[in-house]
């Protein structure tokens, strides 16, 4: 009966788990005050002057450099005015600033996610090595029991 009971408790909190999800997902747009990306990319002409987050790889540089951002299989370059730092080609950044006219965004601040293209390999290289030792320190020093449904500590005789 223990381990029905754990199981029934895993179910619950999982379940309750992808409820907490879903409804986060379904009023995340409502609870936002900047336009969403899909409003962004598909009908652009409806946020302008609003204030707005754009992200985007940076695929321009120099005095108006420009970003692609992506919705889905859409995609809308904007231009951003106002920089007042360095943009590197291949960058991932975070624009806060108000739509323009012309698919352009006056930039009140910038925050570089990624300063190059390599970035993001590397955290993602770095993640999975943190992820393996975890995994590797975990099972040398514990033991998974599928029959009690319990972690034990590995017997070190």
């Amino acid at each position: 009966m223990k381990r029905f009971r754990r199981v029934a408790l895993a179910a619950v909190l999982l379940a309750a788990l992808f409820g907490l999800c879903v409804a986060e997902a379904a009023t995340a747009a409502d609870r936002s005050p900047y336009p969403t990306g899909e409003q962004i990319v598909t009908d652009y002409e409806s946020v302008v002057g609003e204030r707005a987050i754009v992200g985007g790889t940076v695929t321009a540089t120099g005095s108006t450099p420009s970003l692609r951002t992506t919705h889905g299989p859409a995609a809308e370059i904007i231009h951003v005015r106002g920089v007042d730092q360095e943009l590197r080609r291949g960058s991932i950044v975070h624009v806060l600033g108000r739509l323009e006219p012309g698919q352009a965004v006056a930039a009140e601040r910038i925050v570089i996610v990624s300063p190059s293209a390599g970035a993001e390999t590397y955290k993602w290289a770095v993640s999975g090595l943190a992820v393996a030792g975890f995994l590797f320190l975990f099972f040398r020093y514990w033991r998974v029991d599928l029959r009690a449904f319990t972690v034990e500590v590995r017997d070190r005789g």
